[in-house]
């Protein structure tokens, strides 16, 4: 387990400065992939990384492991740029 101060992404983005924290970003991070309701997007580019039915538990675990934490970061924002469109 990590030492954990705190996530910031390439872009100086704070995203929290606690495990538990972390935990429930990454919980929010699931609800809205799964409510974009397209299997695209959950079956293909989510649930390899964040289980189907996650638990606490699993948000909390995946949240302790820099790797996986940080190919969860990249891989919410993928879907974000894939799923929603934004205009200029």
């Amino acid at each position: 387990m990590k030492k954990f101060n705190h996530v910031i992404d390439k872009d100086k983005i704070i995203y929290a400065y606690s495990i538990e924290n972390m935990a429930e970003i990454i919980k929010a991070m699931n609800t809205i992939v799964k409510g974009l309701n397209d299997e695209g997007a959950y079956y293909y580019d989510w649930i390899d990384i964040v289980p189907d039915e996650a638990t606490d538990d699993d948000f909390k675990d995946i949240a302790e492991d820099d790797e996986i934490l940080t190919d969860t970061l990249k891989r919410f924002k993928n879907i974000i740029k894939k799923y929603f469109k934004f205009e200029n």
